[in-house]
């Protein structure tokens, strides 16, 4: 087996950094560096209604994320992937 790493990469509304912004989005990848792979693991977004985003944490988010807030009112709910990445 080559020597793997995991890649995180999360979207949030701001950036402003913990504990100002929220996680909007998750994506965790698994990259072995000896055969040159990158396998999708884990990827979710968090449940968070349009209507808690103030006008700024809007642009961010669809700016850095080329989606619309709309999306993550079918999100999951953050302590549901908290444990589910944990695992």
């Amino acid at each position: 087996m080559g020597e793997e790493i995991f890649v995180v990469q999360v979207v949030t509304d701001g950036d402003y950094g913990f504990p100002l912004d929220r996680v909007c989005e998750i994506g965790i990848c698994k990259v072995d560096l000896e055969k040159v792979t990158v396998d999708s693991v884990y990827s979710a977004r968090t449940f968070l209604e349009p209507g808690s985003f103030t006008k700024k944490q809007k642009a961010y988010f669809e700016e850095t994320s080329g989606e619309s807030i709309d999306v993550l009112m079918d999100g999951t709910p953050l302590d549901y992937i908290v444990e589910d990445v944990k695992r």
